[in-house]
């Protein structure tokens, strides 16, 4: 296979460019750079910033595309802030499957490629002011499982030069995404009020069954969390999933994490989930979290084991539902079971505001 003598650099992104005629410094083989061509743009504009990567090695480099504004802004991957105070992201927050070739941007040795992105698709950028953009960098960088062996250690670009990149924008109401659309039949538990948009009657049953898991799995959490004790937790879920470090007493955030999953549960059991099947990415769902409580399910989730640990139909609807600001408003700073673990045993502040930590914790509810 032609990759296997590629070098594998997992870029979290870097925004280096202060200003628009700054350019990036090196970082472990990858330059990214982050600029606009001017500082003032009004309503009627759409904001073009442009992000660039170079490849400075003499070999062939793949870049994972993922939190990067390469195919659209797919996750919460900058800090933008209006005269000080940060705003709102209203995009969307994606559950991932394991990276496959087609995730992964290829550079040549000294080639560069550009990208154009409009900021405020993705973040509430609806009153005047003065904008500061950089992205996330090191926040949200994770461990990358490779989708083959490549013989070669994978690295992650260093995100510790990142700086900031101003503008001005006379703001405009947040554009409305994904207006309901081609609503399909009524199929659902009584009372249930559901609405299936560009769904299958097949789909359909399958995301009823997938429902009833969800509920009754996350109402097991949330039963786990309000019978069980936060000073040694005895049952050894929540230290599995949520801290493990053994420095807190009670255990860190097990009040907040009860409240999700009332929140989560009650979802659920009000029926208040709606589902859109028109998605064909290689994703198992997302959502927009400042819009509940569409789920959009996507490839991966109809090839999911129903209620078989771990990334299950029913887990993947908890994660979507646990994003909704009106739940959890939890975020995706790792995928897998191996990130979520570690985050337990080392950072309970990530873990109690990931989506797949609360995923796993229901998941695994006996």
């Amino acid at each position: 296979m032609r990759f296997r003598s590629l070098v594998f650099v997992a870029v979290a992104v870097v925004a280096l460019a202060a200003t628009a005629s700054a350019s990036a410094a090196p970082v472990e083989g990858v330059r990214a750079g982050l600029s606009v061509d001017k500082w003032r743009f009004e309503s009627s504009e759409e904001i073009s910033v442009t992000y660039s990567l170079t490849n400075t090695t003499a070999r062939s480099v793949l870049v994972l595309r993922w939190d990067t504004p390469v195919d659209g802004i797919e996750a919460d991957i900058l800090r933008v802030e209006r005269d000080g105070q940060p705003v709102t992201y209203i995009g969307k927050l994606v559950k991932r499957a394991v990276p496959e070739l087609d995730d992964y941007l290829e550079l040549q040795p000294g080639e560069t490629m550009t990208f154009t992105f409009d900021p405020s698709t993705a973040y509430d950028m609806s009153e005047p002011g003065r904008y500061a953009l950089r992205f996330r960098g090191g926040e949200r960088r994770q461990a990358r499982v490779m989708p083959w062996d490549t013989g070669e250690a994978a690295t992650a670009a260093d995100p510790s030069e990142a700086r900031e990149v101003f503008l001005y924008f006379a703001g405009r109401e947040p554009r409305r995404d994904l207006a309901p659309e081609n609503v399909v039949g009524a199929l659902g538990k009584p009372g249930s009020g559901g609405k299936y948009t560009r769904c299958t009657v097949e789909q359909q049953s399958v995301l009823v069954k997938a429902e009833g898991n969800a509920t009754t799995r996350s109402l097991k959490a949330l039963n786990y969390l309000n019978t069980g004790n936060s000073t040694n937790d005895s049952g050894g879920l929540y230290k599995t999933w949520f801290d493990n470090t053994g420095l807190y007493s009670p255990l860190y955030g097990w009040s907040a994490v009860t409240n999700h999953f009332s929140t989560i549960s009650k979802a659920f059991s009000e029926g208040l989930a709606t589902y859109n099947c028109g998605c064909n990415q290689n994703y198992y769902a997302y959502v927009y979290p400042s819009k509940p409580y569409t789920i959009y399910v996507c490839k991966v989730f109809w090839k999911a084991s129903d209620d078989n640990y771990p990334d299950t139909k029913a887990g993947t609807l908890i994660h979507e539902m646990s994003h909704f600001n009106a739940t959890a408003g939890t975020d995706d700073w790792a995928y897998g079971t191996a990130n979520a673990k570690n985050f337990a045993n080392t950072d309970p502040a990530r873990a109690t505001t990931n989506a797949d930590n609360h995923e796993y914790f229901a998941e695994t509810q006996k």
